[in-house]
C-alpha cells in the first residue's frame, strides 16, 4: 500500500497528513493519558525506590551533576553495581518534569508524554506507509496494546516501562528504511537507542536489527549507484544522531575506571550463573507472547512471565506464515519487507530469552507484546493489499469493509482504555501510603530550629534497613526531604543504589536521620537518649509499624 494509493483509495482528494495523524494519536493516546494523569494527580503520589532514583536523575540533569547512564541495574563487575547503559530517558523526561512542577506528578505527566509521543509516531509511520487506511490501521493496533498494558504502566517512569511502546515505533521505523523511506532511518536511531539506553534487555533485539539494516543499506549503496547520494546523506545525518545520543555513556566510559560499558560488558562475559538457555521452556515463552489475545491484556500478565498456552501462537505462526506466501506470490515486496522485519524480530525475540540471565522476571519480556503487534500488523497489512491482486478482486467487498472494521476497533479500544484510565491506581500504593504518613510530620519536625541537628540548617544522613520489603522506601523520604530544602544525604554504604555526590560520611553530619522498622527496634529506638521520634505509621493490614527518629551527631 503506497502512501498515494492510501490516501486516494476512495476517490477523494488526500487528507492532510497531519490533521490525520493528530486526530488519530489524540483518540489513541491524548484523551486516555489525559484522563489516567487527572485522576493520578489524588492522592498524593510518593514514589519509593525506582521510581525515587528515577525522579533524583531525572532532577540532576539541570544541576552540576547530570546523568550520564541510566537507572541502577543488576550488573556485577570489577567489585561495583554497573546501570543500563544510557541517560536518554532521564533528559527526555526531564523538561516535561520541570515544565509540570517537579514533583512526583510532574514525573508521571512526563512519562505520559513519552508515552504519546511513542502511539503519534507510530500512527505517523503508519500514514507515510498506508495513507489514511495505514494510519488507522496502526492506530486500532497500538491503542489495543496501549490498553492492553493499561494506564498504569504507561505513566509509571519505571525504565523497563519506557521503551514498550517505542519499540514498535523502532520496528515500524525499521520497515520504513527498508522500503526506501529513508526519513525515517532518524526515528529508527532515535527510538532503537532510547530503547537499549534505558534497559539493557533490547541489546539484542535493537543491535540485531540494527545490524541488518545497516547491511541491507550498504548493499543497496553499492548495487545501486543512483540511490548512493540520498542514502550518504540520511546515514550521515543519523550516524551523527547517533554519535549525539551515546556523547554521554561514551564520555562516562572514557573518564571512570571502570566504565559502565566496561561493567555490563564483564558481567555477561562471566555471568555468575548459566543463561535460560535455548529450550523448550524458553521456546513455550516466546509462543506464550505470540498468542494475539494477550495484546488486549498485557497489563493483566505484566507482572509475571506467560507461560501458556502456546496453542494461539502456533495458530497466529501458521496464518503469519500463510500471509508470507501471499505476499510473496502477488509480489507485494513492501509487505514482504514488513514481514521479513517480524521474521527477524521473531527470532531475535527467542535468542533474547535464551540469553536472560539469572531469574526470569517479567520486565525482561514485555517488549515480546510489541513484537506480537507487528505480526498482526503484517497479517492485515497483506490483506489489505490484496485487493490488487487476483485473489483481492474477490476479496474487494471484505477490504472495502475493512475501513469501517479498523474504524470500529480504534472506537472501542479507545473507550476501553479511557475508562481504564478513569480507575488509574496508585503507583507502588502500600509505599506511597507509608511515606504519606511519614513525610509531612518529618519535614515539620526538621524544620524547627530545635530539632536535633540543627533543622533547617543542619547536614543529615538518612539510615535505613539496607534489605528487607520496606527498605526502599527510604529513597522516597530523601526525594521529599531534598524537595524541601532539607541537606540530607546517603551513608556510603547504600553507594550501589546511589551517586558519590550524595554520599556523607557520618563524621561529616551534624545530625541523623533513623527509618526504623518493627515494634521491637522501634521501642529501643525510643529508649535511646537523645533520639526524637517525628513521625510513625501504623499498617492497617498487619503489616510491621514504621518510625523516624532524629538525633544529632555524637
Amino acid at each position: 500500500m503506497s502512501d498515494q494509493a492510501g490516501a486516494e483509495d476512495d476517490g477523494r482528494r488526500p487528507a492532510r497528513p497531519a490533521l490525520v495523524v493528530a486526530g488519530l494519536a489524540t483518540v489513541v493516546a491524548g484523551l486516555p493519558l489525559a484522563v489516567a494523569l487527572a485522576v493520578s494527580r489524588s492522592p498524593r503520589w510518593y514514589p519509593a525506590m525506582d521510581d525515587a532514583l528515577t525522579e533524583m536523575r531525572v532532577r540532576d540533569v539541570g544541576s552540576r551533576h547530570p546523568p550520564l547512564v541510566g537507572l541502577v541495574g543488576h550488573f556485577y563487575a570489577y567489585g561495583q553495581r554497573g546501570s543500563h547503559p544510557g541517560p536518554l530517558s532521564f533528559w527526555l523526561l526531564w523538561p516535561f518534569y520541570e515544565l509540570f512542577g517537579r514533583d512526583p506528578w510532574a514525573l508521571e505527566a512526563a512519562s505520559a508524554v513519552l508515552q504519546a509521543a511513542a502511539l503519534t509516531a507510530a500512527v505517523w509511520i503508519g500514514y507515510r506507509r498506508g495513507g489514511r487506511l495505514g494510519a488507522l490501521g496502526v492506530a486500532a493496533a497500538v491503542v489495543i496494546l496501549a490498553g492492553g498494558y493499561g494506564p498504569q504502566l504507561l505513566l509509571e517512569p519505571w525504565n523497563p516501562y519506557i521503551p514498550l511502546l517505542w519499540w514498535t515505533v523502532f520496528l515500524l521505523a525499521v520497515w520504513s528504511v527498508l522500503c526506501d523511506d529513508l526519513a525515517l532511518l532518524p526515528v529508527a536511531v532515535f527510538a532503537g537507542s532510547l530503547c537499549l539506553q534505558t534497559h539493557f534487555s533490547y541489546l539484542g533485539l535493537v543491535g540485531g536489527l540494527g545490524l541488518t539494516l545497516a547491511a541491507v543499506l550498504a548493499v543497496r549503496g553499492l548495487r545501486e549507484p543512483e540511490r548512493r547520494p540520498a542514502l550518504l546523506r540520511w546515514t550521515a545525518g543519523s550516524a551523527a544522531l547517533l554519535a549525539v545520543l551515546w556523547a554521554l555513556p561514551v564520555f562516562e566510559q572514557l573518564t571512570h575506571h571502570p566504565g559502565n560499558l566496561s561493567v555490563l560488558r564483564e558481567n555477561f562475559a562471566q555471568p555468575g550463573t548459566s543463561p535460560t538457555g535455548l529450550d523448550l521452556d524458553s521456546v513455550k515463552i516466546w509462543l506464550a507472547y505470540l498468542d494475539p489475545t494477550g495484546l488486549a491484556s498485557a497489563s493483566d500478565n505484566a507482572f509475571g512471565v506467560r507461560t501458556g498456552p502456546v496453542l494461539p501462537g502456533l495458530v497466529l505462526l501458521a496464518v503469519w506464515g500463510c500471509a508470507v506466501v501471499a505476499a510473496w506470490r502477488s509480489r507485494q515486496r513492501d509487505v514482504l519487507r514488513l514481514h521479513v522485519v517480524v521474521a527477524v524480530a521473531l527470532a531475535l525475540g527467542l535468542i533474547s530469552i535464551s540469553r536472560i540471565i539469572g531469574e526470569l522476571v517479567y520486565w525482561l519480556v514485555l517488549w515480546a507484546w510489541g513484537t506480537t503487534l507487528l505480526l498482526v500488523i503484517a497479517i492485515g497489512w497483506t490483506l489489505a493489499t490484496s485487493r490488487r491482486t487476483p485473489l483481492g478482486e474477490r476479496l474487494l467487498p471484505l477490504a472495502r469493509a475493512m475501513t469501517l472494521v479498523l474504524a470500529g476497533v480504534l472506537a472501542i479500544g479507545a473507550v476501553r482504555f479511557t475508562v481504564d484510565a478513569a480507575h488509574t491506581e496508585l503507583i507502588g500504593a502500600s509505599e506511597s501510603h507509608i511515606l504519606g504518613a511519614l513525610v509531612p510530620d518529618t519535614v515539620t519536625a526538621l524544620a524547627s530550629d530545635e530539632s536535633p541537628g540543627g533543622g533547617p540548617d543542619g547536614r543529615y544522613v538518612l539510615r535505613g534497613p539496607q534489605a528487607g520489603i520496606l527498605a526502599d522506601v527510604p529513597f522516597g523520604l530523601l526525594m521529599e526531604l531534598e524537595r524541601h530544602g532539607l541537606d540530607v544525604g546517603i551513608p556510603p554504604y547504600r553507594h550501589e543504589w546511589e551517586v558519590p555526590y550524595r554520599w556523607r560520611h557520618p563524621d561529616d553530619a551534624t545530625g541523623f536521620i533513623d527509618y526504623v522498622v518493627g515494634q521491637p527496634t522501634i521501642d529501643d529506638w525510643r529508649a535511646r537518649d537523645g533520639a526524637v521520634e517525628v513521625a510513625s505509621y501504623e499498617a492497617d493490614d498487619g503489616g510491621p509499624p514504621i518510625a523516624v527518629f532524629v538525633t544529632s551527631a555524637p
